[in-house]
């Protein structure tokens, strides 16, 4: 799947919106917040690029097995690293078993600081469906702490 400029650059600058709310409610200069907005911008940037230089040189490739996911091509540079940090071993054995959908829901929401109304229009799916997913994962793994206590 292509980098939908367009729809990242928009969840981009909604999340400047709140982050420029929130640091000058912390009381910092506008200077300040105007060059971490133009660091992120720059890596926002980079980031894009990166993503249309890896997808082109992927299709260009003509073994099918050399398709792999960047995952599979860069464990030890995962974004799912954050599962081997897991110290209950119950729970991370959970997650590594849920479908690679609910793992990026999880990613995205946790680690990439994402809202469940952007993670559904990345997604595909209504709000409320993440929201569905994100309690049936949440139930479980306090369950499963629970079960240990």
């Amino acid at each position: 799947m292509d980098f939908n400029y367009a729809r990242e650059y928009k969840l981009f600058e909604e999340k400047w919106e709140r982050l420029r709310a929130e640091y000058r409610k912390a009381g910092m200069s506008e200077e300040v917040i105007e060059e971490m907005y133009k660091f992120d911008r720059a890596f926002f940037n980079s980031s894009r690029s990166f993503r249309n230089h890896q997808t082109d040189s992927l299709d260009n490739m003509s073994d099918c097995s050399a398709k792999a996911s960047m995952d599979e091509l860069s464990p030890h540079h995962s974004k799912y690293w954050w599962i081997d940090e897991i110290d209950n071993p119950l729970i991370a054995a959970y997650i590594r078993k849920l479908p690679k959908k609910d793992i990026e829901l999880l990613t995205l929401y946790v680690f990439e600081d994402f809202q469940q109304k952007e993670i559904a229009e990345i997604m595909g799916v209504s709000p409320s469906a993440i929201n569905q997913r994100l309690s049936r994962i949440k139930k479980i793994i306090k369950n499963i702490k629970n079960y240990l206590i």
